[in-house]
């Protein structure tokens, strides 16, 4: 990107706040981290600019577990299409993708401080994670009703990751 099109130099020569814009960046040594911008401009008291904030949050950790939760998702569909072989095959890597998904969830609120508004979704995800995931075990222990863990899997997830 370049320098002049960074969100910051955008809000800067547009005169104008914008908030929540997401970039990757690279760094040198080639890693990249996903990250939301949210540039702010500071004005004195006859209006005039006079400086500029901007505030960058590392979502590389939330990124990741949306990848794990849609190659969750991705496992669910392609087992469930066999019926008879879906509590077998599903079982541990059912289990091990929540739980993956789970310490990602971890990890992501241990960096967010406890007054920020994310930290209570967060939260919520994590223990709806919890409910999932014992349901999940319910369901593959007894090896029945593949229809209804898959039902209830597909029907409870927001339309963006539904649509595999």
């Amino acid at each position: 990107m370049a320098l002049d099109s960074c969100p910051m130099a955008v809000v800067l020569s547009e005169g104008s706040c914008a908030s929540g814009i997401e970039i990757i960046l690279e760094r040198p040594d080639g890693s990249r981290k996903n990250v939301i911008e949210h540039p702010f401009l500071l004005f004195d008291d006859q209006g005039q600019l006079c400086g500029a904030v901007n505030t960058v949050i590392d979502t590389t950790k939330q990124r990741e577990a949306e990848i794990q939760l849609l190659k969750l998702l991705e496992q669910v569909r392609e087992l469930s299409e066999n019926e008879n072989e879906f509590p077998r095959l599903a079982s541990k890597e059912f289990r091990t993708t929540l739980a993956s998904v789970s310490q990602y969830l971890e990890l992501i609120l241990c960096s967010v401080r406890p007054d920020d508004a994310n930290s209570t979704l967060l939260i919520r995800a994590q223990k709806q994670l919890v409910v999932l995931h014992k349901l999940v075990c319910r369901l593959m222990e007894t090896g029945k009703n593949v229809k209804l863990l898959t039902y209830l899997f597909f029907s409870g997830l927001p339309e963006s990751l539904a649509i595999l």
